[in-house]
């Protein structure tokens, strides 16, 4: 399995790859296959505590509430790719192709979100209040925009100049 995606919390290594997640809890020398699978692949992790959430292919999404040591699919609502994922505090944000936008909900469904188009490619919390999102390229009309908290996430709103250094990356 191709691997796209890794993340570490706890003493616990968690890889995602074309078709499967693996697990290993001895730094590594050894891993386990934990979840699979098929027609589908996964393209990010996010993990915070023992919760750990991995996004991929049409609308793939899969949650973990014990470390990884097991999984279970959750309906995205979404059948566009999603590219990447982000947690903090009790809200998750998966973002992908063709402005493909997911969050948790307080009883920990996910929802769609509506969120004006363009692609992502990579999310982060930003200043307390808002996501920020890394568009595909010079799309929205810029690379970089906000999703914000304030209204239920109904908000989007491109970064003022598309060549502003990256907020995800400062």
């Amino acid at each position: 399995s191709q691997l796209t995606s890794v993340w570490y919390g706890g003493g616990v290594w968690i890889t995602a790859g074309w078709d499967s997640i693996l697990r290993s809890t001895d730094n590594g020398q050894s891993w386990t296959t934990v979840f699979s699978v098929s027609s589908q692949s996964f393209k990010a992790l996010a993990g915070q505590g023992n919760d750990i959430v991995a996004v991929g292919t049409s609308g793939l999404l899969a949650t973990s509430g014990d470390a990884g040591a097991s999984w279970t699919l959750a309906p995205s609502g979404m059948t566009s790719d999603l590219n990447a994922v982000a947690m903090q505090g009790d809200v998750t944000i998966a973002v992908g192709t063709g402005g493909a936008t997911v969050r948790s909900t307080p009883t920990g469904a996910f929802v769609a979100t509506p969120n004006g188009g363009g692609g992502g490619y990579d999310v982060s919390w930003g200043d307390g209040s808002d996501w920020v999102v890394a568009n595909n390229y010079n799309s929205f009309p810029t690379p970089y925009y906000a999703l914000s908290t304030a209204n239920d996430w109904q908000s989007f709103a491109p970064f003022a100049s598309s060549t502003a250094e990256s907020p995800v990356n400062q």
